[in-house]
């Protein structure tokens, strides 16, 4: 299985292309949970263009069929149980 700091080096290296193949003076950073952020930060350092940080909050845990879910962990066990 993936680490999530794979996935994270793999989106800041996402973001420092898509910048760098761009012209721009600056660039607003829209983020969403603990992954994106320090992803985007990254990308955006590597280039050292000025950036702003516009963050969607937490993402909360939801209820499904009576239990606590979370986004990764729910994810991942959920795919263990369907290869079973």
């Amino acid at each position: 299985r993936p680490t999530a700091m794979m996935f994270r080096n793999l989106a800041a290296m996402d973001v420092e292309e898509a910048l760098r193949g761009t012209p721009l003076d600056g660039v607003v950073l829209m983020v969403g949970c603990d992954k994106t952020t320090p992803a985007l930060l990254m990308g955006a350092a590597s280039v050292d263009i000025p950036a702003i940080v516009v963050t969607g909050g937490p993402m909360l845990n939801g209820k499904w069929r009576g239990q606590d879910i979370g986004s990764g962990t729910s994810l991942w066990q959920l795919s263990e149980d369907r290869k079973a």
